[in-house]
């Protein structure tokens, strides 16, 4: 896998989730090998895969499987923030490091930003609500330094 599309790579992490249930060995593999690409590259298919991931109850594997690589890579992406963010309600809570990546790339006050932006133009709904303040809830704790323990 060291060239390839943003196809060819969610092909990988889907397959990585659905056939290697998010193993450890997978996650390694994959992260050395989205580690010898273009960073925008990954970091835009990652993110394509992460907004198809809908069921925050039964996704949660999945989501910590990209978030990980999401957060250890940190590659850039051309995606704009509002539009990741968009999805927010469909994100797992304990999923921490999926924040932390977005505060890496964006940086925590835009993020949070965004954040409040989206949940004061959003129509009312109890599962944004939840979800944004748990995004502020984990943008509270050290992820800085947590980062300097993956990269």
């Amino acid at each position: 896998m060291k060239t390839g599309t943003a196809d060819e790579i969610i092909l990988e992490v889907r397959k990585s989730v659905e056939q290697h249930q998010c193993s450890q060995q997978r996650h390694r593999q994959l992260k050395l090998n989205l580690s010898q690409k273009d960073p925008l590259l990954g970091g835009d298919a990652l993110l394509q895969y992460w907004l198809t991931l809908r069921d925050p109850g039964t996704q949660f594997d999945a989501q910590q499987f990209v978030a990980s690589l999401l957060f250890a890579l940190n590659p850039t992406t051309s995606l704009p923030l509002p539009e990741i963010l968009a999805g927010l309600s469909n994100w797992n809570l304990s999923v921490e490091k999926f924040p932390w990546y977005l505060a890496l790339q964006f940086g925590k006050e835009q993020v949070l930003r965004a954040v409040q932006e989206l949940e004061t133009t959003a129509s009312d709904s109890t599962s944004l609500t939840r979800a944004a303040e748990t995004f502020r809830f984990w943008l509270k704790g050290n992820y800085l330094a947590a980062y300097e323990q993956v990269r």
